[in-house]
């Protein structure tokens, strides 16, 4: 005969409250864009692992899986889309993203700007003049990258055939392109890390600005979505994210 155990009801309905308590951690993987996120030695580093340590911290019940997973941009959109990844981290706004995420709150803004060998004395400050050059030499940058986007939308011919930050910069160095277009702070963290400071200039113009956003899917759940929002406005009214922006350069106005 079953036996009717008060004992096993409470630890049954400890479990039950432990699951409710501590949900299953936010999947998310990191696509290398310094300083938001890239690899130094063996580890992964940069504004946003940052932010989700601090975001744990914080928030216990805000556990993420996949933080030490480095992937490509089109994989982290790809998945965010179907609804594998719950979060990502690092990502400009555009209208093909916002019908799958939410922009939850705002890293850092960034300027779009140009990468040049140190031999080119070319100096142009508008998207007419990019345009115009480009049709002789097409500009570099990277696949799936709103930059990528955004150029061909002011009809400048790009080379986006490569979406590794290392290869484009070499196709730079080599001669193989002679513009390379990108962010301004991955700019300059891509030529110190790869050793290109006398070989590569950044021209001065900035071609367009954009701030950049942690997102989440539209699958996750409003409540989850509401937490990372609390959070995230605790994390800046008590300076974290601040001090995390000026850890890796980063100086917002």
């Amino acid at each position: 005969m079953p036996c009717f155990c008060p004992h096993r009801l409470f630890l049954l309905s400890g479990i039950l409250l432990s699951f409710h308590t501590y949900a299953a951690p936010l999947r998310t993987a990191y696509y290398e864009s310094p300083p938001t996120a890239y690899i130094q030695g063996r580890q992964i580093t940069g504004v946003c692992p940052d932010l989700l340590q601090a975001i744990s911290k914080l928030e216990p019940q805000l556990q993420f899986r996949g933080q030490k997973q480095m992937t490509s941009l089109i994989a982290v959109d790809t998945r965010l889309q179907n609804g594998s990844y719950d979060v990502a981290c690092g990502l400009a706004r555009t209208p093909q993203r916002e019908s799958y995420s939410h922009f939850q709150g705002k890293l850092f803004t960034i300027e779009h700007k140009v990468l040049v060998r140190q031999d080119d004395n070319i100096n142009i400050s508008s998207l007419a003049e990019l345009a115009s050059l480009s049709a002789q030499s097409p500009v570099i940058v990277r696949r799936g990258s709103v930059f990528a986007s955004w150029l061909k939308q002011h009809g400048v011919t790009v080379d986006d055939s490569s979406d590794s930050n290392e290869i484009n910069l070499r196709k730079l160095a080599l001669g193989r392109g002679r513009f390379y277009y990108s962010a301004d702070y991955h700019l300059k963290h891509q030529r110190d890390q790869h050793h290109y400071q006398s070989q590569t200039r950044i021209l001065p113009a900035a071609f367009y600005s954009q701030p950049v956003f942690l997102v989440t899917a539209k699958t996750l759940a409003a409540s989850q979505r509401q937490q990372l929002d609390n959070a995230f406005e605790e994390l800046q009214r008590n300076g974290t994210l601040e001090r995390i922006r000026r850890k890796y350069g980063i100086y917002e106005n």
